[in-house]
């Protein structure tokens, strides 16, 4: 009798914690969703996250493993904890490996460590039409290897949409910015001589960039200094003006130096 008690204790407990961890989970879903909606960059995220995951569950580590534009694996992203003594640098080779079997294989990688016990979980990161990234977690083994599983997947998954989300900002710009050109080009041809398409150059890229004064400026026959031929904004313009001096002396250093000029 006791011993069946003790079991149904033993049940109840196991019950009501699995539980909590299932309500944890769906709260960081949550705060997920914001983060990844809001991030600019990936490092920011990346930051966000580490911060977000360390106020639901205490991760005893944190890594991302990321590639270049040539597909290559870059340098581990150390994401938790921060301070860098022997122990952490160890925890990092540990998760470093996992994550980058994550990335070859495009699959969960768990692994079990026993002194002391640990979880180490690596998730692939899958994006359209190249090799995976990976995030990667180290937990006590006090964590239940499902939730540790399923922590995973969530926050890979909320990366692959922070990804996605990422290339339709992209290719929404990239879209706007062909019309602009295209409407640019459009005024331009339809200036009656080269000054007027100089002026309109000039406000239309104002506009576009959204810069306070956008000037033109020409070599006559492609040789010699730069020539001021137009401000935005402006109609007529001193070309004995301090403004306009400090504009072509500017133009005539990026024509010298043949690169850009701050």
């Amino acid at each position: 009798m006791t011993t069946a008690i003790h079991e149904q204790q033993d049940s109840a407990t196991t019950q009501a914690t699995a539980g909590d961890g299932l309500d944890v989970l769906k709260q960081l879903h949550t705060e997920l969703l914001r983060q990844v909606s809001t991030a600019g960059s990936k490092r920011q995220l990346l930051v966000a996250l580490a911060e977000l995951i360390c106020r639901y569950v205490q991760p005893l580590a944190m890594c991302y493993v990321e590639r270049d534009s040539q597909g290559k694996l870059l340098d581990t992203i150390r994401m938790h904890p921060a301070k860098d003594d022997d122990q952490t640098k160890r925890l990092a080779r540990q998760l470093s490996s996992a994550c980058q079997t994550a990335c070859r294989q495009g699959t969960v990688e768990v692994r079990r460590q026993d002194i002391p016990a640990r979880w180490i979980v690596a998730a692939p990161v899958v994006r359209q039409g190249l090799d995976p990234e990976a995030v990667g977690f180290i937990f006590s083994a006090d964590e239940p290897p499902q939730h540790s599983i399923m922590l995973a997947h969530i926050v890979a998954s909320h990366l692959v949409l922070w990804h996605v989300l990422a290339a339709s900002r992209e290719s929404e710009q990239d879209a706007r910015t062909a019309a602009a050109a295209l409407e640019l080009l459009d005024g331009v041809g339809a200036a009656p001589d080269l000054r007027s398409a100089c002026f309109v150059l000039a406000a239309e890229l104002q506009t576009h960039l959204k810069c306070r004064r956008v000037a033109v400026g020409l070599r006559p026959g492609g040789k010699g200094h730069c020539r001021l031929l137009a401000f935005s904004g402006v109609a007529q313009f001193d070309l004995q003006s301090r403004a306009a001096c400090a504009m072509e002396a500017a133009m005539n250093e990026t024509v010298l130096r043949n690169d850009v000029t701050l």
